[in-house]
Order: structure tokens, then sequence, then C-alpha cells
């Protein structure tokens, strides 16, 4: 079974409730296997969250960069590009960042990939079934991933169920030195407040984000119930950011 990594998204040093679903999707993939959480940034919120991690995770990668202050999918791509062994299995919160990180990831570590997971059924060798929705969760689909040279899924939050374990006092392991400097061709510049008459996505259900999905082998009682969280994933990451290219 390759390595399996989960890409943890917080905010002000706490880690989000996608950070246990993910690990729970881990299990579904090898029960008795290995699950490192990857934590970027810098500062004292990349600290108190890789802090935090040890006790669900048994490993903790701490990718702490200036350039990682502001979650630029651009630089954190090059970050996990340099430091995730070939043949993992990379799996990311599907939200506005992870739809912008993972599939240039995958193209990077020349991995497969799949958004929207919901569900993974079963895992035979060198491929694995899951299930994804699609047409903004008015269907879902069962699609079968080859994994010979990794995987990329992006878990849509809320299909797997968390479950409470022993406490894992994980060991926080530091990869920040792992590469050179890093740059990016596009670069923060400022946050845009909603002017009047602005469509507020937050309340449309407008977010790139997507639904919070039913647990995991509920799939096949969900049509045609498309909706949004709110633009949950957007406030986790840039709140709202511009970005330009520089």
């Amino acid at each position: 079974m390759p390595r399996i990594f989960a890409f943890i998204v917080y905010r002000g040093g706490v880690a989000d409730e996608t950070a246990a679903e993910l690990l729970a999707a881990a299990h579904r993939l090898d029960p008795t296997g290995h699950c490192a959480a990857v934590v970027t940034g810098w500062g004292a919120d990349l600290d108190r969250v890789c802090e935090a991690l040890r006790s669900t995770y048994t490993e903790i990668w701490r990718i702490g960069r200036e350039e990682l202050a502001y979650p630029n999918a651009e630089l954190v791509r090059k970050a996990l590009t340099a430091v995730i062994p070939p043949g993992s299995i990379v799996l990311v919160p599907h939200g506005h960042f992870g739809v912008d990180l993972s599939p240039g990831l995958s193209i990077k570590l020349n991995a497969a990939y799949v958004p929207d997971v919901v569900d993974i059924e079963s895992v035979d060798g060198q491929s694995m079934d899951v299930v994804r929705q699609e047409f903004g969760g008015q269907i879902s689909a069962r699609v079968r991933c080859d994994l010979s040279t990794g995987a990329v899924l992006n878990i849509r939050p809320g299909a797997f169920r968390a479950t409470a374990g022993a406490p894992a006092n994980g060991a926080v392991i530091d990869k920040s030195g792992d590469f050179r400097q890093l740059t990016s061709r596009r670069r923060y510049v400022e946050t845009i407040a909603a002017e009047a008459g602005d469509v507020d996505i937050k309340r449309t259900g407008a977010g790139v984000g997507g639904t919070r999905h039913r647990r995991a082998g509920e799939h096949r009682d969900r049509r045609g119930t498309g909706g949004s969280d709110g633009g949950r994933g957007q406030l986790l990451t840039a709140g709202g950011g511009r970005e330009v290219a520089g």
C-alpha cells in the first residue's frame, strides 16, 4: 500500500474539522496503515496546529516557510512536490483551496486525480474504487482509480465520519529545509470587502467549496440535493483575497 498523507487546513492555529475526517478516509484506504499529516504555513499558528495534531496523527510533517504565510496554492504545491515521496496517496479537503491546489499537484507528482470523493468502496492492489459527486451533487459516479503512481484525492467535507481513538502522541517532523526558496508568479494583493448589491456567497449558496456531504456509504440516497457549505473552504484559506500575476 502506498504511503498516505493528509493535507491539513487550519485557521488561527486551529485545525479544521476535516483533519479528523481525512484520517477516517485514510483508514478506509488502509485500516492497518499509517497516515501522516502535512501542514504548511509560518509562525505561531503553524506551531500550534502541529502540536494539536499530535493527539490524532502519529506523524506530522511541518513545512514552515515565510513564503507560505499566505496560503498561495502555487507555493504550497511546490513545497509538497519537494517532500512527498513518489507513488504516495495525498488526501486534500475538497474546498476552495483544495480545488486550486490538487489538480496541479497530481500533475507534478505524476499521480491520478479524483475530486469530490464521498466514499471509498474498495482497494485492490494497484487500483481502488471510489464514489465521487458530479453536477453539483445531483448524481454520484463510481470511479476506478489507478494507484500505480500514486493519487491525489479531494475528499468532500462531511463524507467520512471522524472517530475518536487512543491518543496518538504523534511526532512533529520538520521538512522546512528540504527544498530551496519558493517563488510564485502570482501573489496576494489585498482583501476586497463586498459592496452593496454584490452577491454574498455565504448566504446564497454559490460558494466554490460545495456542500458538506452525508457520511460515506449514504451517497446512493443523495439525488438532486446540490448546494453549498456557504463558502466554508474559501473562508479557511484566502478569505476573499485577490491574487494577481507578478
